[in-house]
């Protein structure tokens, strides 16, 4: 079983917000293939916000609940998708793991780090 998914959001703490705002921008379309897929060469790729997987954004910024930073605006900026391997389960966990790494201290650094914070 293959899962896929690729997110990527910034985290602007400048502004003087009541809480955390999030931005996710949304597209009409399925989006446009991608080359450069990770994924096995039997799932095609697409770039962009699919209107499908969004609640698992929303649902993953609800799981961190209190660990979520208290202020600031979270906009998500690239997501890319495949047709087989994806889901809304896969983009909640990315974007709880997005958010740890914003609580962290210091970036992960390598790559086991970096998937260790979608086991945390």
């Amino acid at each position: 079983m293959t899962l896929y998914g690729l997110l990527s959001a910034s985290l602007d703490q400048s502004t003087d917000t009541q809480g955390l705002r999030v931005d996710v921008p949304i597209e009409p379309s399925s989006g446009e293939s991608w080359p450069l897929s990770l994924a096995r060469s039997y799932d095609k790729v697409l770039t962009g916000f699919a209107a499908e997987y969004l609640p698992g954004l929303f649902r993953g910024v609800e799981d961190v609940g209190k660990g979520v930073p208290g202020y600031g605006i979270l906009s998500f900026d690239r997501m890319a998708h495949s047709e087989i391997g994806s889901s809304m389960e896969v983009f909640r966990e990315l974007t709880r793991a997005i958010l740890r790494a914003f609580t962290m201290a210091q970036a992960p650094e390598t790559p086991e780090e970096a998937f260790a914070l979608l086991m945390a």
